[in-house]
């Protein structure tokens, strides 16, 4: 699982619950996040890996494309996710269509990367 503008990391962690100690959970972000290593009840979480750099970046994709890799066995090919969450916003500057257009360039990336990376 990918998280897209996880901080402060409350979807990363409900994600983590869920997912159960056998999975992964990928979070990128701009803003650092704290770790955490377990749930309020106690349970494992799924494996956290999170992220800290813009996910316009060409690289930050790559760097989530990696650490999924890394995870998986040799045999699959193709890296492929079964859940993409998005929480990105760009900072509003008060300028609206600057902050339309900064919004519409977060969704059309996102957007790519889910048609890439996530299972069919």
């Amino acid at each position: 699982m990918v998280d897209l503008g996880c901080a402060p990391g409350s979807w990363s962690q409900v994600a983590a619950e869920r997912i159960g100690s056998r999975g992964l959970v990928v979070g990128v972000d701009l803003l650092p996040v704290r770790p955490f290593a377990e749930s309020e009840e106690g349970r494992k979480l799924a494996t956290i890996q999170m992220i800290q750099g813009d996910f316009l970046d060409p690289r930050v994709g790559d760097q989530v494309r990696a650490v999924l890799e890394a995870s998986m066995p040799m045999a699959r090919r193709r890296v492929q996710v079964d859940t993409v969450l998005s929480d990105m916003m760009s900072n509003t500057t008060g300028v609206r269509i600057r902050d339309i257009e900064s919004s519409l360039e977060l969704c059309g990336a996102a957007l790519s990367f889910c048609k890439e990376i996530l299972k069919t």
